[in-house]
């Protein structure tokens, strides 16, 4: 058996994979004679994967249907030639977010702390309330959801000098909890390693355009 951390198969398809290896282990058997022994193989797999819970190939792609969800969490560092004001200014204006990451679809301003959040997982539109819980400006933002939702979210995005005052070390840090809901099982097969690779990507090309003056930010974030 595995650790339970480790189980990345729900309780139906384990049952399945086990009577599927029982079904084709004995076709297999019963016709040892006419070239069966190819089946063995693939037979005991799938009987392993049911008997075990995990499966190495949605170990491989991040994928989990086992029954409820897990947290996930990012950190990413980024170094970008450009003053803390200018990028604090244009993060700290939230609704600039979907420019930044694609998988945020809207962030509409409700007041001076308070935004309404959409994101789309797996062409499914999430929505939630966020509060920023602290803005030192030009040093520190961080939001965390409000209300109970089908995903919790909260977030930390720190802006440093950078060694040899290169411009400034961006430091994100972005959490999302998918609940039990039938919809947060079904965001959380959205969280995976292509996931984390789109966030970083999408980060690489905001430090691009920031650098080469395709984003501009000419006036400091006003607090209303």
């Amino acid at each position: 058996m595995v650790p339970g951390e480790e189980i990345n198969v729900g309780n139906n398809e384990r049952i399945i994979s086990v009577a599927a290896g029982m079904f084709i282990g004995i076709l297999a058997l019963r016709n040892i004679r006419k070239g069966g022994y190819p089946l063995l193989a693939p037979a005991g797999y799938l009987f392993w994967r049911g008997a075990t819970g995990y499966c190495y190939l949605n170990a491989l792609i991040g994928r989990n249907t086992a029954s409820g969800v897990s947290p996930f969490e990012f950190n990413k560092s980024v170094i970008i030639a450009k003053e803390k004001s200018e990028i604090y200014n244009y993060w700290r204006d939230l609704e600039n977010l979907p420019h930044i990451m694609k998988h945020i679809h809207k962030v509409e301003r409700i007041n001076d702390r308070q935004y309404h959040w959409e994101a789309i997982f797996n062409n499914q539109i999430v929505s939630w309330d966020a509060l920023i819980t602290e803005d030192v400006p030009n040093e520190k933002i961080s939001w965390h959801s409000l209300e109970s939702a089908d995903v919790q979210s909260s977030g930390t995005v720190e802006f440093l000098t950078a060694p040899g005052d290169q411009g400034t070390e961006l430091r994100i840090n972005m959490n999302y909890l998918p609940t039990d809901s039938e919809l947060g099982k079904f965001v959380a097969s959205f969280f995976n390693p292509i996931f984390r690779k789109i966030v970083k990507a999408d980060l690489k090309e905001f430090k691009r355009n920031m650098e080469s003056g395709e984003i501009l930010v000419n006036k400091p974030f006003i607090h209303v």
